[in-house]
């Protein structure tokens, strides 16, 4: 009878752990009621972001994933996979493919990547909650949901179409939790280092520049508890070691995207190199401070108010919020009131507040906020959570951390005075609002923190009121919509795509609104005249700035210099076949845009013997020389010197990484004989 008990009281503890997961599913849904529209809403980076996805789902069908793309910029071999995080556009290209034989479309393929990502990040910041609030449940879940809900990620995902800084709040809760629990270990322990290491890594593989603040604010946070650093590096020398690995493998892991876009920023020959170009010197960086509000996510009711459509709602928008939270307060009292009557209490409240939100709200986010606070509310006496009130909250680092980094990153976005004396680096924000995907990793930590000192049942309701208003704060997706497609052109006409096609290749947006990766010389108005009364400087520069994809892609090699003529048997960039006669030593261009690393092999066609020709930048596109002869000539991408260190090196750590687990194991074990033997 006793291991009955024992089993059933086991089976009841497992299913209460496994409940917050079961509820933030739930959740998520919610906050991504988009996915579920016929189609995808329309903003500013959907061409760039739909054309490179659907270029490497080809690329990936095809078995050939190259950094040079045969697809965007009409053929002509830009180089964007070799600037840009990989994992925004790989990840819903592979869901594509596995998910294509079970009548996935890569429009699916994206959606579910989207929804993936805000599932698993509410799992790290409940994880993350979880730790710093000393394993209360329900408020690790209730500020879970402040994080699946918070109405930048959602403006991101769903109005910008920023889609991989949306993706970046997937990894930025298990990247800070790894550096919380190094601060706080007692005894040496791998986790830790393991959590920095991955959510680093697929941190900065996702959107580097979101990973570039998140390393430099967790820097910050490491100085808050320096003392604490030091006390465990006392205890224990073991802990330098770790961190070294630990580092190693991070920058391995990130090597291949993060060596190659230093190494060709460094170049100073790309778009990407020019700040005034990519909008990331000091003027237009401070000049996004103004309209820092209108990006947030929240709402903006001036920017509501111009989109004509949206001036209807204007009121009754904000009656619904006020009503929202009135019934919300309503239910709280009723269920405090009849407390004594088990279930009654529950039921009757969702009773009364269903009924108070059916008769005094008519849009659908607030609907969706009221079965959310239903939710979150109901499990409250699930988890019941228990408080240990203090009034030493000021001796907390984190409060303090939390608090202070709030302040920093609102004063950042609202004001200009810093971004004067921050280096340059910094500068490459562009809009300093991208700071608000912080607020919602620095609410976590506050509002975790705060639990261990002043919880109880005012405040899990007041946290959970405002978690489900943050739903209702989101600009209404519908606003949105509005708001980014009222007469805008070029775009679907309702507003929406319907799939990922190659219709996004023809849209000037698929290559970047700055054309950040192609050669300098390539840009809006530029003065350069080739040398070369032959070359193709002006046809390429006219595809590309001004007539992508509007007309057939007919431009073909050119011999330069010399004499002789040439037959395209296969193009397709990087790669190029040709037979090429050469009566005099000729120089010949190609219609492919200049990187290092490419390679040019040559076969003599009356002697079948082969060699590679030295690569040529001749107005920024690739060329190469050929002394008189009949030739096979066969162009392809092999990467630079720092490309192929970087994936022998991200592949060493790899292998390192799972050394680096098996030594844990054992030192652990060797540990604990040492324990044991009293030593």
């Amino acid at each position: 009878m006793e291991l009955v008990m024992n089993n059933s009281y086991r089976s009841r503890i497992d299913f209460k752990r496994i409940v917050p997961y079961i509820l933030l599913f739930f959740v998520s849904l919610i906050g991504c009621m988009v996915i579920f529209y016929d189609g995808y809403p329309i903003g500013d980076d959907t061409n760039f972001h739909f054309s490179n996805i659907y270029d490497i789902y080809l690329q990936l069908k095809s078995g050939n994933l190259s950094p040079i793309s045969g697809n965007l910029a009409s053929g002509l071999g830009v180089g964007k996979q070799m600037f840009y995080s990989p994992i925004a556009h790989l990840v819903p290209a592979m869901f594509g493919v596995i998910l294509e034989p079970f009548g996935v479309s890569l429009l699916g393929a994206f959606k579910f990547t989207l929804f993936l990502s805000v599932f698993i990040s509410g799992i790290f910041a409940y994880r993350f909650a979880y730790h710093i609030s000393k394993g209360k449940m329900f408020v690790s879940f209730v500020v879970a949901t402040v994080y699946i809900l918070y109405p930048y990620r959602y403006f991101d995902a769903f109005c910008r179409i920023a889609y991989a800084e949306a993706l970046a709040f997937w990894f930025l809760p298990l990247f800070f939790m790894g550096i919380y629990d190094l601060c706080h270990m007692k005894d040496l322990k791998v986790k830790p280092f393991v959590e920095i290491v991955i959510g680093g890594a697929l941190l900065f593989l996702t959107h580097n520049l979101t990973a570039f603040y998140a390393f430099v604010f967790g820097v910050i946070y490491m100085l808050f508890y320096v003392v604490n650093i030091f006390k465990i590096i006392k205890k224990n020398k073991m802990f330098i070691i770790y961190a070294s690995i630990s580092v190693l493998i991070m920058l391995g892991l990130m090597s291949v995207t993060l060596f190659q876009t230093l190494a060709f920023m460094n170049m100073d020959y790309y778009n990407l190199s020019v700040p005034e170009r990519m909008w990331s010197n000091v003027e237009a960086v401070i000049a996004r401070n103004l309209d820092a509000g209108s990006y947030s996510g929240f709402l903006n009711f001036l920017f509501l108010n111009g989109t004509g459509e949206a001036d209807a709602n204007f009121t009754q928008l904000i009656f619904d919020i006020l009503f929202f939270t009135l019934a919300s307060i309503v239910f709280v009292f009723i269920d405090n009131i009849l407390k004594r009557f088990k279930y009654v209490h529950l039921i009757s409240g969702i009773v009364i507040y269903t009924t108070l939100i059916y008769i005094l709200v008519s849009r659908i986010e607030v609907y969706l906020a009221a079965v959310c606070f239903v939710i979150i509310y109901s499990a409250k006496d699930i988890f019941k959570d228990k408080f240990k009130n203090s009034d030493k909250i000021y001796k907390s680092i984190n409060f303090w951390y939390s608090l202070f980094m709030i302040i920093l990153v609102v004063y950042l976005i609202a004001r200009h005075d810093l971004w004067y004396i921050l280096p340059k680096t910094f500068l490459n924000i562009q809009f300093p609002w991208r700071l608000w995907a912080f607020i919602p990793l620095y609410l976590t930590i506050f509002l975790s923190e705060i639990s261990n000192y002043y919880g109880g049942k005012i405040y899990v309701s007041i946290l959970s009121v405002s978690s489900c208003l943050f739903i209702v704060f989101n600009m209404s997706y519908i606003e949105k919509r509005i708001a980014y497609n009222y007469n805008y052109e070029n775009h679907d006409i309702d507003g929406w795509c319907y799939e990922i096609n190659d219709k996004y290749y023809s849209r000037p947006m698929s290559i970047g609104a700055n054309l950040e990766y192609l050669p300098q010389i390539y840009y809006y108005n530029v003065d350069y005249k080739s040398e070369y009364s032959k070359s193709l400087y002006n046809k390429v520069a006219n595809e590309v700035c001004w007539n992508i994809g509007k007309n057939p892609y007919k431009i073909n090699p050119v011999i330069l210099t010399g004499s002789g003529y040439l037959i395209v048997n296969e193009k397709f960039a990087p790669k190029y076949d040709m037979n090429i006669y050469v009566t005099e030593k000729s120089l010949i261009q190609m219609p492919l845009f200049y990187y290092a690393g490419y390679e040019i092999s040559v076969t003599n066609l009356d002697d079948s013997s082969t060699f590679n020709v030295e690569v040529k930048d001749i107005d920024s596109l690739i060329s190469f020389e050929l002394d008189s002869g009949n030739y096979n000539v066969k162009t392809n991408y092999k990467g630079t010197k720092v490309r192929r260190f970087s994936i022998l090196f991200r592949l060493t750590c790899i292998y390192l990484m799972f050394i680096f687990l098996l030594f844990d194991m054992w030192y652990q074990l060797y540990l604990g004989s040492k324990r044991r033997r009293g030593i």
